[in-house]
């Protein structure tokens, strides 16, 4: 009786220590379960954000190969974190770092993006502004017949053109700053030649003005000096200055006596 009483003792002690491992059991499956869930949730709303920004990258082509590559990691992150959750036997710890991963990698895509949209506006608007310049110092060359050898500027604008359309938007902006100094520095030298041959033409335009308003020294240019003084021979005494009456002698310049002949002035 004293042994069956014990092994009932044990017994009981067994049931408990069962009922109490049942529990903590059950409790922590409820924990798993919740925890899945929460993971389920948190995945899903990743899930929807990816599938947001996914489109939305591939059909702009200002985005740059970082930024792609940054969200394909967040995608593959998120197809381990739905792995792990999906297995039904998952390692909580795991998924979780999947997701935490997910979330701070789709949170830098989101920064990058408009980041990719500003500097490839800043490098296109300096990219426009070289060509202007180089243009503007080809065309001063051609208009004033001035020789730049080459076309200033030319090589760092098809550079800069070509690393804009490789998403290398800061050297492409740099390139086109030195495309526009170089032709900026290409129009200063052509201005400086033009007024040179324009004070050139003047100072020469002004010399040959200033000999033609000399007098000719021709012999036939003056009037005759001796018949503006003296009568003919004969006897009429009329002026250069005046006609003359058939034998009067008078001068337009003077009253003239009768039949003297005399001039007066």
């Amino acid at each position: 009786m004293l042994a069956a009483a014990s092994l009932l003792r044990q017994v009981r002690g067994h049931q408990e220590q069962t009922g109490f491992r049942l529990a903590e059991i059950t409790a922590k499956r409820a924990r798993l379960d919740r925890a899945r869930e929460d993971k389920r949730c948190v995945r899903a709303e990743l899930e929807g954000g990816a599938a947001t920004t996914g489109p939305d990258l591939a059909g702009d082509a200002r985005i740059t190969q970082p930024t792609r590559d940054a969200f394909e990691e967040v995608a593959g992150r998120l197809r381990a974190a739905r792995g792990w959750i999906d297995r039904g036997r998952e390692d909580p710890l795991a998924a979780a770092q999947e997701l935490l991963a997910a979330e701070d990698g789709l949170d830098r895509v989101d920064m990058l993006a408009p980041r990719d949209r500003e500097l490839h506006a800043q490098a296109a608007k300096a990219l426009e502004r070289a060509r202007e310049a180089v243009e503007e110092a080809s065309s001063w060359s051609s208009l004033h017949g001035v020789i730049v050898p080459g076309q200033p500027g030319i090589n760092e604008l098809s550079a800069a053109d070509r690393l804009l359309r490789e998403g290398r938007y800061e050297e492409s902006r740099l390139a086109a700053g030195a495309a526009r100094e170089t032709a900026d520095a290409a129009m200063e030298e052509i201005r400086a030649e033009v007024s040179r041959r324009r004070i050139v033409d003047l100072r020469s335009s002004s010399g040959s003005s200033s000999s033609s308003d000399w007098p000719s020294s021709d012999s036939g240019s003056g009037p005759d000096t001796s018949s503006s003084s003296s009568g003919d021979s004969s006897g009429s005494g009329s002026s250069g200055w005046s006609g003359s009456d058939s034998g009067s002698g008078s001068s337009s310049w003077s009253g003239s006596d009768s039949g003297s002949g005399e001039s007066h002035w």
